[in-house]
């Protein structure tokens, strides 16, 4: 895709569209911020965040919560994406090291679910480093269950391993996937019709 940024935009807008809701109305940022944050200091770095719906919607949504919030990306992305006010644009690769040490919040959405597991835990370790001890990422993406799987979920499944050699995976593969990375899942949060979760990680 680098090799044709002219289709960027149009994949941005494909992939907000794929699953529109919003994770900051299923997710308690105030209880888990819990010292007041700092203005000076970053609330959340968004990761693989595209043109930045996400980011925007927690800065709409919490707006007397002080903190930077950046949304990094490739620059053929963010060449696309609309500024908004208290949302900064950075671009970063990040299969590279995390230059923004010490948020709060690492969010990743559907970022994990476009790799295979080697290159997960890669880009999972690039955080690491970059985490203070109050720090959690937050793993925004499909848990699918066992059995019983919506054929929503059935077909993502199908087209990322076709597209990506990827899979969206059960909840036991994101944990077996976070303990390859040296992390671990310490709660999450279901919504989207128990398809959908919000994984609060942090290391081992």
């Amino acid at each position: 895709m680098p090799q044709h940024p002219k289709h960027m935009k149009s994949l941005g807008h494909l992939m907000a569209l794929q699953r529109p809701t919003v994770w900051v109305d299923h997710f308690p940022v105030l209880e888990q911020l819990g010292e007041p944050p700092n203005p000076d200091k970053t609330l959340m770095v968004d990761i693989g965040g595209g043109f930045g719906q996400q980011s925007k919607a927690l800065r709409s949504r919490c707006p007397n919560v002080e903190g930077k919030i950046i949304v990094q990306d490739m620059p053929q992305t963010l060449a696309s994406a609309e500024p908004a006010e208290g949302v900064e644009f950075s671009e970063h690769d990040f299969f590279q090291p995390q230059p923004v040490k010490g948020a709060k919040f690492y969010y990743l959405r559907h970022v994990l679910h476009d790799w295979p597991d080697e290159q997960c835990v890669q880009i999972l370790q690039q955080v690491i480093p970059a985490m203070a001890p109050e720090s959690r990422i937050l793993i925004d993406e499909v848990v699918i269950p066992v059995t019983g799987v919506p054929w929503q979920a059935a077909f993502m499944d199908l087209l990322m391993m076709e597209s990506f050699a990827s899979i969206e995976r059960t909840r036991a593969e994101w944990e077996a996937l976070m303990d390859k990375a040296g992390l671990k899942i310490i709660e999450e949060y279901y919504y989207d019709g128990k398809e959908q979760a919000i994984l609060v990680v942090i290391p081992k």
